[in-house]
């Protein structure tokens, strides 16, 4: 491997070129700057975007730092993916700034000019000069696809597993020029943190294979067996969300390769013509080659592999397409059974070798020009900043689409009006402002487009029932319990409504089932344990209520409507002190719970233990 290191540095001094580190510095700066200002408004966003509820605003694992809690993170999944590392993460920011939308977005993009930095550093030691880096690295920084990646709180992940996949890329290239322990240890580190942030980080072993093509490493055993440290976590780690989101293939040979080239040829035109981004994209139905939208795709794969062999001697365009290829090979799809199909989001870091590729041939073609004279130099200079500028606006007007969910379904049915998924958004948007009527209809166009979505019939159950349709509500909750048989929420509306509709034990018996079936291996069962105990409540069992409360906080102990309904228990049994406590401790989880604020005012009045009421600050 020693001869490897001379050759290989040896082609790398050839091509840098040779200004200061100060002028290397003041570079990367500007890049950074320049990456910043793309992403300056995120900073104004919310954080109630889609999944930002699951994975932060009501997900109670990031309330606490205890170590009972930190254990919980490290075992549990947030929708059926292991990420305990970004989890922890919005635990330290929750810690110390609770819901401040700011510090999540601001720390997103912190990430993001990490990870950006570390491409420049990267492309630098592969053998690039300090032009072709910052170019690289300005691409790869306001490329419109990143914005879903940093604009989105919950692909917090995203970030997060890319910063320390491109840690571990610097050590084990470090390894390579050393042949030491240190940086190979190190690269172990970072790979294993950079899978305990997002699965996809399950390619980094292929990519070591990459880059030590890339480095020309002769091919021995042990380019094999030094990968098996990272095979030891990656396989078992990764096999976490696996199981949970495993199924059978569900299409022929014929329409699972079809779909599978479209999905890998959407990411390259979407990265090349990157025109319109949308949260959802729609796979063209049937899978078929008599179809354009098909048949191009194969077409595509094929010009692919013939430039594959045809530039099989150029490096640079072999890592491009390897790098792509092996880093997103995971998510690449054989079948339709999945709401999403295709994510801006997928393409985070897997465009990296490409924004590197094209840096390259940029920087070539401005040194062409240069020899061409001033007027060439002075268009292609004009081309650039244009081009350059028209990416850094189109990069800043996605950035809005994920301002709020108003925002985000509003764009998405724009571009997609026939969407399941974005009319649903809609109706909720419309439901938590007030505006039933608007939330019912969307809700039935939702179930126009798509009537076997779950969560649109449950939720267009719920507002039959407020509008005192209890029989028809029971139905649409059966139709989404069958559609998908965990759906806890759907479970939970179930029961509800039989004891609304007077079969109390009926709602008991079945909400006490799905307990036992749930409870104890989804924390998100909480919900049962509640209506439970309302059940309870209200039939004048208190002893019960208070009992399956309880129980409800241990497998959810910062559950604030858990303790709100327990201090409603004791209240009723006039256990004044325990009521003011757990509603003190409803206040402490949220602090705006206007509700647990004024019953800690009636407990305390109560109870005459104070002169003062409570206010909410």
């Amino acid at each position: 491997m020693g001869s490897a290191r001379k050759k290989h540095k040896k082609e790398s001094s050839s091509v840098q070129a040779s200004p200061s580190q100060a002028g290397q510095g003041v570079l990367l700066c500007l890049v950074l700057a320049v990456t910043f200002l793309a992403f300056v408004p995120t900073l104004n966003h919310s954080i109630a975007v889609w999944d930002d509820d699951g994975h932060l605003r009501k997900n109670e694992d990031v309330r606490s730092l205890s170590l009972s809690n930190i254990k919980r993170i490290f075992t549990n999944t947030v929708n059926a993916t292991y990420i305990p590392l970004t989890t922890l993460s919005f635990a330290l920011e929750y810690h110390f700034f609770k819901y401040k939308p700011f510090i999540y977005h601001f720390n997103n993009i912190l990430l993001h000019l990490g990870v950006t930095a570390l491409v420049f550093f990267f492309v630098k030691r592969c053998g690039a000069s300090v032009r072709v880096a910052a170019l690289a690295a300005l691409i790869f920084g306001i490329h419109p696809m990143k914005v879903e990646s940093v604009a989105w709180v919950t692909e917090r992940k995203d970030v997060l597993y890319a910063f320390f996949y491109m840690l571990a890329l610097h050590q084990y290239w470090s390894y390579l020029e050393e042949g030491r322990a240190r940086p190979y240890m190190l690269s172990l580190v970072f790979g294993l943190l950079s899978i305990l942030a997002k699965p996809m980080a399950v390619s980094l072993p292929l990519i070591f294979f990459v880059c030590d093509w890339m480095y020309r490493r002769r091919i021995t055993w042990s380019m094999v067996v030094d990968k098996a440290g990272y095979f030891l976590y990656i396989i078992p780690i990764a096999w976490i969300t696996y199981t949970q989101n495993a199924r059978a293939v569900g299409h022929n040979l014929y329409d699972g390769s079809l779909t599978w080239i479209w999905t890998l040829v959407f990411y390259l035109r979407k990265f090349i013509f990157p025109l319109e981004n949308l949260p959802i994209y729609r796979m063209p139905e049937p899978a078929t080659l008599t179809s354009w939208h098909f048949f191009m795709p194969v077409i595509t794969c094929l010009v692919i592999v013939y430039l594959l062999y045809r530039f099989r001697r150029d490096r640079l365009f072999i890592f491009s397409f390897a790098f792509f290829f092996f880093s997103i090979f995971f998510l690449l799809k054989y079948d339709q059974l999945d709401a999403v199909i295709v994510n801006d989001r997928f393409m985070y870091l897997p465009g990296m070798g490409f924004c590197y590729l094209l840096a390259y041939y940029g920087i070539k073609m401005f040194d062409w020009a240069k020899g061409r004279g001033e007027t060439a130099k002075k268009a292609v200079v004009l081309f650039s900043i244009l081009l350059g500028a028209t990416v850094l606006v189109k990069t800043m007007q996605q950035n809005t689409i994920w301002k709020d969910d108003e925002s985000l379904w509003g764009h998405l049915l724009k571009y997609r009006p026939e969407s399941a998924m974005a009319h649903f958004g809609m109706g909720q948007v419309a439901y938590e402002q007030g505006r039933e009527e608007e939330a019912f209809e969307h809700y039935k166009k939702s179930l126009a487009k798509n009537p076997n979505y779950a969560k649109a019939n449950s939720n267009f159950g719920q507002m039959l029932y407020e509008r005192g349709q209890e029989e028809q509500a029971l139905e649409y909750f059966k139709i989404a319990i069958e559609l998908d048989p965990d759906y806890l929420e759907a479970h939970n509306n179930y029961g509800a409504i039989l004891s609304e509709l007077g079969n109390h034990q009926a709602a008991k018996d079945y909400l006490a089932k799905m307990i036992l079936q749930y409870g104890a291996v989804n924390k998100a069962a909480v919900i049962l344990y509640i209506s439970l105990g309302k059940i309870y409540y209200e039939n004048g069992d208190l002893l019960a209520a208070e009992q399956i409360l309880n129980e409800s906080l241990m497998i959810a102990p910062d559950n604030a409507s858990a303790y709100n309904r327990l201090g409603e228990v004791y209240m009723a049994q006039e256990k004044f002190d325990a009521a003011v406590g757990v509603f003190k401790k409803v206040i402490e989880i949220e602090p705006g719970y206007q509700k647990a604020v004024d019953s800690l005012n009636s407990a305390l009045e109560q109870k005459k233990a104070i002169e003062e009421k409570f206010v909410l600050p």
